[in-house]
């Protein structure tokens, strides 16, 4: 079964890094993040932990941080594929790869 990578979703995330001079940084540190904060729009936290990228935003709720959506992504050579996204409503989807 062949992998989808997800091109659109790792230029974005790559274009923002690169925006905020941190690119070659983040890339190169096995585990780092980067929060990004902008008016009104909810904030963004960009993590890399080794070879997993995971993109979430936060919204404040009774004082709580909730993440909605939480995005993972795993790195590989040849792009970034989607491995599992979760809302805050409790729904779990995690990509399952059968030969």
């Amino acid at each position: 079964m062949k992998k989808l990578s997800s091109k659109q979703m790792q230029k974005s995330i790559e274009k923002i890094l690169k925006a905020l001079n941190v690119y070659d940084k983040f890339m190169s540190n096995p585990h780092t993040y980067v929060k990004i904060s902008n008016g009104s729009y909810m904030p963004l936290v960009i993590e890399k932990h080794d070879s997993h990228i995971m993109l979430t935003h936060y919204f404040e709720q009774n004082g709580d941080l909730v993440p909605d959506p939480d995005m993972e992504f795993q790195i590989s050579e040849d792009g970034w594929y989607p491995v599992a996204i979760q809302f805050a409503i409790g729904t779990y989807r995690r990509c399952v790869i059968k030969d």
